[in-house]
């Protein structure tokens, strides 16, 4: 992922590679509750996230992934570390 910007503040914008949003577009939603379990096993997720509601945060990504490529642009990640 490359790093569009940073504030001072804390907040960081970073740019998902094209070949990921590529790959995720080609992902069969049918699929997402399987990556769900497996991301909430992870360390940084495990016990704070159900697999049912990184279903829905992946699929809610999978849509902006399809909206991102349909339009021409970059699918962009906001976070803040404040």
């Amino acid at each position: 992922m490359s790093h569009i910007s940073f504030s001072g503040k804390g907040a960081w914008v970073s740019r998902f590679p094209e070949t990921f949003v590529e790959c995720l577009t080609e992902t069969d939603p049918k699929d997402f509750l399987k990556a769900a379990k497996k991301w909430s096993k992870t360390e940084e997720l495990r016990g704070l996230y159900e697999a049912a509601d990184l279903r829905e945060l992946i699929r809610e990504i999978w849509n902006l992934a399809h909206q991102a490529k349909a339009e021409g642009k970059w699918l962009l990640l906001c976070t803040n570390g404040a």
